[in-house]
């Protein structure tokens, strides 16, 4: 049996609701990027050198060393320090804790919301380490039952990456990877830290690393591990990449 298409004035149907002709909807020119990387393999230098003004959160307090350099001397960086306290494991900590990073969350919230109207990126240093932000300020410790992680989850989804999908702002994210342990022995892989369902989220994801041998050796390289506009460009390396290299790609005809 075919499927019968009904001949009607699209212009007409669902008056009165939320929907839209998808001839109406154009896609923002701005970039939602993960980029991940061992230590010191450019994510901090990737992160600072994205379209201006940037709004950079600094969980990761290691931008300090670039920002002295002469290439961002003229640039528009603005920085906000976060620092928190970790559980020890005992009990008594919990409290203290979670008053604090909850004091913390509530001033990200609000300064992530003022950063996407006003910036032309805001840039989070690290993703994950904003993720164990909100965890420390609803449980104040980190054994928490799976179950417990529902609200959690939404929450971080529509604070951090529904706002930004609604802005025209570019939000990039630092990610760490750490090697894998099962039953405390190492897999010999390397695993991103932090949300899980941050892969998700984000349209694109880069991870980094130094070459180490040929003619690229001791330069930055880049590998495509999500392109949401074209799957065929995954697993393509950029050297030195940048912003702009994902920029053109995603939007080859330009602004």
């Amino acid at each position: 049996m075919e499927a019968v298409n009904m001949s009607v004035d699209a212009s007409n149907l669902l008056k009165g609701t939320g929907f839209r002709p998808a001839s109406q909807i154009k896609a923002r020119q701005r970039l939602i990027i993960n980029v991940q990387g061992k230590e010191d393999t450019g994510k901090t230098h990737f992160l600072l050198n994205c379209p201006y003004p940037l709004a950079y959160f600094d969980f990761d307090h290691n931008a300090e060393s670039l920002l002295s350099k002469p290439e961002f001397a003229d640039k528009e960086i603005m920085i906000s320090p976060y620092y928190f306290s970790k559980p020890t494991g005992k009990s008594s900590d919990a409290d203290k804790i979670l008053k604090e990073a909850s004091s913390l969350w509530d001033r990200f919230s609000s300064e992530f919301r003022q950063a996407l109207d006003e910036c032309a990126t805001v840039a989070l240093d690290t993703s994950a380490q904003v993720w164990e932000m909100l965890r420390m300020s609803r449980f104040g410790k980190h054994n928490v039952l799976p179950h417990h992680y529902g609200a959690l989850n939404a929450e971080f989804s529509s604070t951090i990456f529904d706002q930004a999908k609604q802005s025209n702002c570019n939000l990039i994210l630092s990610s760490p990877l750490a090697k894998q342990f099962v039953n405390d022995k190492e897999t010999g892989l390397w695993v991103r830290q932090g949300w899980s369902q941050l892969d998700y989220k984000v349209q694109y994801s880069l991870e980094l690393e130094k070459v180490k041998v040929g003619p690229n050796k001791g330069k930055f390289q880049g590998k495509m591990l999500k392109f949401k506009p074209n799957p065929d460009t995954i697993g393509q390396v950029i050297i030195n990449p940048s912003f702009n290299d994902i920029f053109e790609r995603a939007f080859p005809k330009g602004v």
